[in-house]
């Protein structure tokens, strides 16, 4: 409510300057032509004129000002939307975003991974050091989703869904399984169900650009059109290079650029919005411990500012490690 009575202060008081300004002109041309009050009609009209292209400049350098703003916070050069990035703005004011959430995401991390001691102290001496299973704590990190989901939902208004891929060997391969999923409210609400089981194979085409992995995931779909597996280049990517993370705001202008390929045809009945991150702890020598990948999807395009969500959702990346770690 406090924001709105701003707002609306804002609106008032720049009115009241306009009107301000065309007095003031107007008083000053009546004085240097020596125009009386009764014959001022063609100051008026004059006033008229200058006033709408004064309006109009400031109205068209705010504009590119505006643009070049949500353009420069977007990703990939397609810019954020206003509200979203308003919101990104305001609650990531003088950069206190992290230390604002820190406290209520490390007691929820601390709690589960006491109960991860727990259980290894309630097994038998032989299996104390074995790994614990997702199973064993699924309950436990649906609440971490809901809490990466509910943080999101509160700071910026993001209602996204949360997936978490785990890397595994098949054979010689490099596979990613989906092992965790927490669907959007909005995506509950559609009653809409995904693929569970896909498993994507990973492979590194040794660059450093996207553009080559887009490429390479499209040459091995082309000759390998029944592959069980699905492929996705920005998985590649992020799993290959020190590009930890990557954030799209619409995955269709992204794949017509170039920078997106994905085997799964549907993808776009489920979400057209995506963010990428590598779970990884934040340390050097980070590419030999990955665990996987976690991403946020939306049906929603524009809502993404890449440095805000760079921070947040990379620190959910880590706190997420921090459990898996602990797991093993």
């Amino acid at each position: 409510m406090r924001k709105k009575i701003i707002l609306f202060g804002g609106v008032i008081s720049l009115i009241a300057d306009f009107i301000t300004m065309t007095s003031a002109l107007k008083w000053v041309l009546m004085n240097w032509l020596n125009v009386e009050e009764e014959d001022a009609t063609s100051i008026n009209s004059m006033i008229f004129y200058i006033a709408t292209f004064c309006l109009l400049v400031i109205i068209s350098c705010v504009y590119n000002y505006i643009s070049k703003k949500l353009k420069n916070a977007g990703t990939n050069g397609i810019a954020c939307a206003v509200i979203p990035y308003i919101r990104y703005k305001v609650r990531n004011k003088n950069n206190t975003l992290l230390r604002s959430i820190h406290c209520d995401l490390y007691h929820t991390v601390i709690d589960i991974k006491r109960h991860i001691r727990r259980i290894r102290q309630q097994r038998g001496e032989n299996q104390r050091n074995a790994q614990i299973t997702l199973n064993e704590v699924d309950s436990q990190m649906q609440t971490l989703l809901r809490s990466f989901h509910s943080i999101l939902y509160d700071t910026f208004h993001l209602d996204l869904s949360i997936n978490v891929y785990l890397t595994g060997l098949e054979g010689e391969n490099t596979i990613l399984t989906r092992s965790l999923f927490l669907k959007s409210r909005k995506e509950q609400n559609r009653g809409e169900q995904r693929q569970m089981d896909y498993k994507y194979i990973i492979h590194n085409c040794d660059s450093r650009v996207l553009d080559n992995y887009t490429l390479n995931a499209l040459s091995y779909r082309k000759l390998h059109p029944n592959e069980i597996y699905q492929k996705n280049s920005v998985f590649d990517y992020v799993l290959s290079t020190n590009n930890c993370s990557w954030i799209s705001n619409d995955l269709w202008i992204d794949e017509k650029k170039g920078l997106f390929f994905s085997s799964s045809r549907y993808y776009k009945r489920k979400y057209n919005s995506l963010a990428v991150f590598a779970i990884i702890p934040p340390s050097n020598g980070r590419r030999n411990a990955i665990k996987g990948i976690l991403t946020f999807d939306s049906f929603n395009t524009k809502i993404f500012s890449e440095e805000e969500c760079t921070m947040l959702m990379g620190l959910f990346a880590h706190h997420m490690y921090e459990i898996l770690n602990e797991m093993n």
